[in-house]
């Protein structure tokens, strides 16, 4: 009878105990939604959410974002919320340029930039201003490459720099059409890309003697009629592959950093990743280097600035200054009023260097990489951009050359503004834009608790199909009141607000002319309307892309310049699909330019 009680017992003991573990189990591992927000019920009751189908997806095609519009489509929702964070916050997912604006413009109390960012970057350039939370350090390292937006910068030493990069990218691309012209096939551009911005921002960041050879390397290796020079053919394809050379130092180990970084960013652990890839002797190497170079240049920036009288070198007429230089005389003024020694060689100071010349090339690639692939489908367009450049340009026509830089950057041709812009939002390189509410708030009407992580996406319902149809008392009043008018405290390097939705059924078509207004009457000029419309490609409010007036000229100089120079034509159907990849950008997963050379070139 005993035994029989001790079996009763042990029995009840292993049942409560296997129902705790259960409770834990659910309580504690399994996902926890947040109320009332529309989530996929299976993955709730999954350990790992919704990150196993995500994982499927990036191991079939790596289209994150056309994933995450599939979620919403199926959830009926525009705020969604996804388990991707094994025991942690769920993420939510917000598919409407409306809020997401103003989430951007007026909600900083309420939102910031998120941890995310720092895991990721936190082993390249720990104290870049974008690693930050909104502050005053984060103020204060920023001021340090202020002097990026401002317009003398972007017309005295940003546009030459571009314009002389790109028409090196233009001799190059005569030799490789030549050559590809015998078989009539494609190459790919994105290589030729990486190394034209590189060019430009080493120039415009440590000045105009840093041995840059990006391009100039490229053309010498297919000029110097060696073995290793010669292209390779697939003839099934209509492709043809151009060796590459061995640029500087420094520009190997950039692509050596930009591709951990990739891998690091589309880890479940960032920092855990990085560790482990800086020790292998490549990554370390080109950290060295990296770190290196820049200092190099500080120092050299340092001798030329510092040891120079105050009224010299930089006021001198026709005089350059290099992007370093202003930094270096920011942190000089800075130290005078605050009565200090000047830190030239500090690490905010290496960080945001690099950070400059890192967060403006990747962006800048793939846009154009997208922007080539949209011009070579629609001829159309090209054409009339071409005739809007030479109409605009016509002392350039006359003289049977291209644009100068300053004509490029000191005119507003509005249709190649327009062109650029419809570029970023038909196929933006950012797919989300990731937020994390700092206090207990709400999107939509629904409750977002302190810590919530928000992605807002830049494609899909309200920028390429129409908006999603949500009450107006479930809006924002933040936005109720400043609808399609100037933000109370104006953030800084944003326009206005834009129209909060595209109207037509278009959406889904390239059309720059829907960033164009007609004249009132018959006579007056078309112009260029930067608010025709939502557009979250660089972000927007005190927290969005920095470098965007830089990045926004680079694109048209470069465009334009290849448009008078060249016709881009339509590759073969196998290589102009509009498959995308998506890592800390989304780029073309397939990308390739056949060029026709116009006439008298």
């Amino acid at each position: 009878m005993d035994f029989s009680s001790d079996v009763v017992t042990n029995g009840v003991i292993v049942g409560l105990l296997l129902l705790a573990l259960h409770q834990v189990y659910i309580r504690l591992l399994l996902p926890r939604p947040i109320r009332d927000i529309p989530h996929n019920a299976a993955s709730a009751r999954r350990l790992l959410g919704d990150l196993p189908e995500l994982q499927k997806v990036m191991a079939r095609t790596q289209d994150i974002q056309s994933w995450l519009l599939q979620q919403t489509r199926h959830l009926q929702s525009p705020l969604i919320q996804l388990f991707l964070d094994p025991l942690g916050k769920p993420i939510v997912v917000l598919s409407d340029p409306r809020e997401a604006l103003d989430l951007l413009l007026y909600r900083s109390r309420d939102f910031d930039r998120t941890p995310m960012v720092q895991d990721i970057f936190s082993g390249l350039s720990p104290t870049h201003h974008i690693t930050m939370s909104t502050g005053s350090e984060w103020k204060r390292h920023r001021n340090l490459v202020k002097h990026l937006v401002t317009t003398p910068f972007l017309q005295h030493t940003a546009a030459p720099a571009i314009h002389t990069s790109v028409l090196r990218l233009v001799e190059l691309w005569r030799i490789k059409a030549r050559v590809a012209e015998e078989s009539s096939a494609g190459f790919a551009p994105q290589t030729d890309f990486q190394r034209m911005v590189l060019d430009t921002l080493l120039e415009i960041s440590f000045g105009r003697d840093f041995p840059k050879d990006g391009i100039s390397s490229q053309i010498e290796l297919l000029r110097s009629g060696n073995p290793g020079g010669r292209p390779t053919v697939n003839s099934g394809r209509q492709i043809i592959t151009f060796p590459e050379s061995s640029p500087h130092e420094f520009i190997r180990a950039h692509g050596v950093l930009s591709d951990a970084i990739e891998k690091s960013g589309t880890s479940l652990f960032p920092r855990l990743s990085w560790w482990m890839m800086s020790l292998r002797p490549r990554l370390a190497n080109a950290l060295r280097v990296k770190s290196r170079v820049t200092r190099e240049w500080l120092e050299t920036a340092v001798s030329s600035t510092v040891c120079a009288p105050d009224d010299s070198a930089s006021d001198l007429p026709g005089r350059t200054q290099s992007s370093v230089e202003f930094m270096i005389q920011h942190e000089r003024e800075l130290a005078k009023q605050e009565s200090r020694k000047p830190d030239y060689m500090s690490p905010a100071m290496e960080d945001e260097l690099y950070g400059s010349i890192f967060g403006a090339s990747h962006s800048t690639v793939f846009t154009l990489a997208w922007g080539v692939k949209l011009l070579s489908d629609h001829p159309q367009v090209q054409r009339q951009l071409r005739e809007s450049l030479r109409a605009g340009f016509p002392e350039a026509l006359q003289e049977g050359r291209p644009p100068s830089a300053l004509e490029l950057s000191a005119r507003t041709i509005p249709y190649l503004h327009a062109t650029v812009e419809e570029m970023l939002r038909f196929a933006p390189t950012a797919f989300m834009i990731d937020r994390i509410a700092i206090r207990d708030t709400e999107l939509l009407g629904y409750a977002i608790p302190k810590g919530t992580c928000v992605w807002a996406l830049s494609s899909g319902p309200g920028f390429t199909s129409p908006a999603w149809p949500i009450p107006a008392d479930k809006r924002s009043s933040a936005l109720s009141r400043t609808t399609m008018a100037t933000p109370t405290t104006k953030p800084s390097h944003t326009r206005q607000t834009p129209s909060t939705e595209w109207v037509g059924d278009d959406l889904d078509r390239f059309v720059p002319e829907r960033w164009l207004v007609a004249p009132a009457g018959d006579d007056g000029p078309t112009t260029f309307d930067p608010n025709a419309g939502p557009t979250l490609a660089f972000g927007a409010g005190l927290r969005g892309c920095f470098g965007r007036p830089l990045a926004q000229l680079q694109l048209r100089m470069t465009l334009a310049l290849l448009v008078w120079q060249f016709e881009l034509r339509p590759c073969p159907e196998a290589l102009a699909t509009y498959a995308a990849v998506d890592g800390l950008f989304r780029q073309p997963k397939h990308c390739y330019v056949v060029l026709g050379r116009l006439g008298g070139e």
